[in-house]
């Protein structure tokens, strides 16, 4: 892998989140700390949360990716990025997804404020092409999101799965210690 030498980064958290929880803050400052201009905006949730309020704080706070940038998202964040991926018309230099999932969770707490951004199929092909490099993080005990989710998008994303032993849902600020991994690969693309 070479170095892409991305300068902008997006850091989406998920359902019941904000960008000031877990993991995400620890993220932010390497991130920045590496000169990277890093948007992490706060999207609705639980409350007013849909794909359209999200599409809206994001064209509104971040307006568009493309070359140079480096897309990270937990939970939730990974379908809006996915989503936002396929409204892009240039390819990012990277996708961390972490904990992700593209669909329905059988999880009604999280199914009834989610069903905007999953209930649907995505354009695999179109993803695919707004991608270079893509990495794909998962807690080997996830409680909320099945293991194969992250086999479903590390596939659709031809790259592998990587397992955190562990590491749940990975939305603890302990996380970041399991996550890592999740900096050593973003650096050669920085």
């Amino acid at each position: 892998m070479s170095s892409m030498n991305a300068t902008r980064a997006l850091v989406v958290h998920g359902s019941y989140g904000a960008p000031d929880s877990s993991w995400l803050p620890w993220l932010r400052g390497r991130l920045e700390a590496a000169g990277l201009d890093t948007f992490a905006p706060r999207f609705p949730t639980p409350e007013g949360q849909s794909l359209e309020s999200w599409r809206s704080v994001f064209d509104d706070e971040v307006g568009t990716v493309g070359e140079g940038w480096l897309l990270f998202g937990h939970s939730l964040g990974v379908p809006f990025l996915l989503d936002v991926l396929e409204r892009s018309e240039a390819p990012v230099d990277g996708l961390f997804v972490v904990s992700g999932f593209a669909g329905l969770l059988d999880l009604e707490l999280f199914d009834s404020v989610n069903r905007s951004f999953v209930d649907r199929e995505f354009e695999w092909d179109v993803i695919g092409e707004r991608v270079q490099t893509a990495f794909v993080y998962q807690g080997d005990d996830d409680p909320y999101v099945p293991q194969k989710w992250g086999t479903y998008l590390a596939e659709r994303l031809h790259t592998s799965l990587r397992l955190i032993p562990g590491g749940g849902h990975l939305n603890s600020v302990s996380s970041q210690e399991k996550l890592d991994v999740l900096w050593t690969d973003a650096v050669p693309l920085i």
